[in-house]
């Protein structure tokens, strides 16, 4: 048997078109040459480039969709976020490039506890709901950042404490999203997570874009460099 007469060796919407024929073997009807070849072209399936979106918004609770597009985008617009750290340090408190640095280093050290949030989150979903902790570390980013945006502490300590404080939620939140898309992901068996992780990719994306576009902006056109915090407020309320 040759590959091409097995039919398991060939996917479904590559299969020819079959004429009917009579017992002598011939054609019910008699046709052209080019019906005969317009039948034997293969079928192409249908574009499945969206179908995910489809399979998300048919699944999923609109609540936990929400909570992953909004926490992808709060880590696109992190680039954002450092450019206005770097200027509140080196433009209000007049701190050298290097003193800039170790402070920016200790904001971002929280991402590096995520798996012990992880733990914390995961030992104690018995007694606390995961959404809790999801809303509490989104209220955490609102005050620390609503406070380093509206008024800036007369000591660097203060200002580099309330920014570890919103970058702590920012990472606490992360872990609760992962959680989601761990226990919700098993409503779609076919699928699995995949979709969700998609999801995630495309609204860090669009967020990367938005706070790149933005960046430029900020640069030139906003006077105090730690207005633009009211955007990491804004993320964390929602």
């Amino acid at each position: 048997m040759s590959i091409i007469d097995d039919e398991l060796l060939i996917p479904d919407h590559m299969k020819f078109t079959e004429l009917p024929v009579d017992n002598s073997g011939n054609n019910f009807n008699s046709v052209s040459q080019e019906q005969v070849e317009c039948s034997l072209l293969p079928i192409n399936p249908p574009d499945q480039s969206l179908n995910f979106m489809v399979r998300l918004i048919n699944t999923y609770p609109p609540s936990i969709l929400m909570a992953i597009i909004i926490n992808s985008m709060n880590n696109g617009l992190n680039i954002l976020f450092k450019h206005a750290v770097f200027k509140t340090f080196s433009e209000d408190y007049e701190l050298s490039n290097e003193m800039v640095e170790d402070l920016t280093y200790s904001i971002e050290a929280a991402w590096y506890l995520w798996i012990l949030f992880g733990i914390i989150i995961d030992g104690s979903s018995r007694y606390i709901d995961k959404r809790s902790y999801y809303m509490f570390a989104g209220f955490m980013q609102f005050v620390s950042m609503t406070l380093i945006s509206i008024w800036l502490p007369d000591n660097y300590v203060i200002a580099t404490i309330f920014l570890g404080v919103g970058n702590i939620s920012g990472a606490f939140a992360d872990v609760c999203v992962s959680a989601f898309i761990v226990e919700h992901g098993r409503l779609d068996l076919e699928n699995g997570s995949s979709d969700l992780i998609s999801l995630c990719w495309l609204s860090y994306g669009i967020g990367s874009t938005i706070g790149s576009m933005f960046l430029l902006f900020a640069s030139e056109k906003i006077a105090i460099p730690r207005n633009v915090f009211t955007f990491g407020a804004i993320m964390g309320i929602l």
